[in-house]
């Protein structure tokens, strides 16, 4: 009698189960909707892969302006806005990612790192911090410099791999041995 009345249970608990399965059709993912929703903006496919970073900061000596890398324009390149805020201006066009921009102590440069091959073997570069041509000053892609900084004397020293440094004019990279150039 027990086996029975399990029996009974199980049959009553699978019977609406197939009974269901045979009524349920394929789903045309034609035919699919969702709710709509009147206050919702419309959203492109495309623009979910835009979005924006900035980061790798620096402010400027002076305190009036902030230098940081932003792809607004589409690539990781080296940006500079006011302090009390405005619109930012690119200082480097490049299609190559920049980043850690650091400010020489007169204000004049900013050094900044390039994945200039796309290797993750990253150079320091250097710019007028009015804009201008950048110049590779390290050309090492087998070594990767990163987060270049500045001396007071406006020496700056290739970041966490140093091997050299260079002067304020933008001159090359100098061994560590190297007597300082000249100030002028």
């Amino acid at each position: 009698m027990r086996i029975l009345a399990i029996f009974a249970i199980v049959v009553s608990m699978v019977t609406p189960l197939l009974a269901q399965n045979e009524a349920q059709a394929i789903t045309d993912p034609q035919q699919i909707t969702s709710r709509g929703k009147p206050d919702v903006q419309k959203f492109a496919l495309d623009k979910l892969f835009m979005s924006y970073l900035v980061g790798g900061t620096a402010w400027s000596p002076d305190g009036k302006s902030i230098a940081f890398i932003s792809n607004i324009s589409g690539r990781r390149n080296l940006w500079l806005v006011a302090a009390e805020g405005g619109s930012p201006v690119q200082i480097t066009v490049s299609d190559q990612r920049q980043g850690s921009p650091a400010w020489s102590p007169d204000g004049k440069w900013i050094a900044f790192t390039s994945d200039h091959d796309g290797n993750e073997q990253w150079d320091v570069f250097l710019v007028r911090s009015a804009g201008g041509e950048a110049t590779n000053l390290t050309h090492t892609p087998e070594i990767a410099e990163t987060d270049p900084a500045w001396s007071p004397d406006d020496i700056a020293k290739l970041g966490n791999r140093c091997h050299g440094y260079f002067d304020a004019q933008g001159a090359a990279c100098h061994p560590w041995d190297a007597p300082p150039p000249e100030r002028s």
